[in-house]
């Protein structure tokens, strides 16, 4: 209930800073508490090695390439990132509610602006703290990744909870913008989700088949879910490259696009086996060509709708300036989404950019 102040006695600098550092421990935590029973069954691994393979986790959703059993993975599991964005959203509006009750729920934007730094600043101090209990060496990946995660929950969840529109002060003419892109690149990442469903369920029978072979029961069938559901975002991407026709790498020379698919050797991962067979152009496959245009169509309905009065000349440049930055949107998007697997081979996987952009 957003009308009753939150029971905390502590001033509301401390509930930022103690509710970002509860988010993040919790997510280490989670971490720990997978890995600590393989750490049971093992008698080789010491307890501190544990600790640092948690904080690796906690790093490679900020970017930080991690080394797992000798491979060397850079692509981001951009499902823990969600997750981090997440709590941290949540953390901050929390703190940012409180603050909204204090100050007669009238709060000064420079309070706003210092919760969303207190946030941040929790956050790259988590970093530091995971870069040196896991001894990794990419440092500044470590830091662009906590201070972008931190800004951008930070100021989600503080305009949330101190009830501030920050897209408040843009000019009337580009009011429209913010919701039209929003909508152009949902339906964009929608159309991607739905094209690894269908390739899920199309290819049930040898992700099944995989996943029965890699032979992975209990626990370890377990964690073997939770690994591949960390880079379901990921592949939501490829999915949504894929509707525009650019595709996706999956090693170096490769690509899986409508227009044809050229793979290499596989790695033997379950939900890789949704991955087409090698062929030419699968005519029936270019109807998901229409995703990206019932995304621009609906972008520029909603710029027209939040500018009614606006002249054809003026509403055609509203469109295309809207569908230029879904399409940055996208690219960015598409940027995070491509990485490595291994260090030869496998050293070039994900969108294919800047075709993609």
């Amino acid at each position: 209930d957003e009308s009753r102040e939150p029971r905390v006695p502590w001033p509301w600098p401390v509930v930022v800073v103690v509710a970002a550092a509860a988010a993040i421990l919790v997510q280490w935590l989670a971490f720990a508490g997978i890995i600590v029973p393989e750490w049971l069954a093992s008698n080789g691994r010491s307890f501190p090695s544990i600790l640092a393979a948690a904080s690796s986790l906690w790093l490679s959703g900020h970017g930080v390439p991690v080394d797992i059993i000798g491979v060397h993975i850079g692509l981001i599991p951009l499902g823990l990132t969600c997750v981090s964005l997440l709590l941290g959203e949540e953390a901050c509006r929390y703190g940012a509610r409180v603050l909204w009750h204090r100050h007669d729920k009238r709060p000064a934007r420079r309070h706003v602006g210092e919760a969303v730094a207190l946030h941040t600043t929790i956050e790259l101090l988590a970093a530091i703290m995971m870069a040196a209990g896991a001894t990794t060496t990419h440092w500044l990946a470590a830091m662009v990744g906590a201070l972008l995660i931190g800004l951008c929950s930070g100021i989600v969840g503080a305009c949330r909870g101190a009830h501030i529109n920050p897209l408040s002060r843009l000019p009337h003419w580009a009011r429209g913008l913010p919701k039209a892109v929003g909508a152009t690149v949902a339906v964009c990442l929608a159309g991607g989700s739905a094209t690894l469903t269908v390739a899920l369920l199309v290819h049930a029978d040898r992700v099944i088949h995989l996943h029965q072979q890699i032979g992975a029961t209990g626990w370890g069938g377990f964690c073997l879910i939770l690994l591949q559901l960390a880079w379901l975002p990921t592949m939501a991407l490829w999915g949504t490259a894929w509707t525009m026709s650019p595709g996706f790498a999956f090693g170096t020379g490769t690509f899986v696009s409508p227009l044809g698919t050229h793979l290499g050797i596989v790695p033997a991962l379950p939900v890789l086996g949704a991955l087409p067979s090698n062929g030419p152009i699968n005519p029936a496959a270019c109807a998901w060509f229409a995703v990206p245009v019932v995304a621009a169509i609906v972008g520029g309905i909603l710029i027209m709708r939040s500018l009614p009065e606006a002249g054809f000349e003026i509403g055609c440049g509203l469109g295309a300036l809207s569908g230029l930055l879904s399409g940055l949107v996208l690219g960015a998007l598409g940027s995070l989404s491509s990485g490595s697997l291994g260090d030869r081979r496998l050293s070039e996987v994900g969108t294919i950019m800047p075709a993609t952009g």
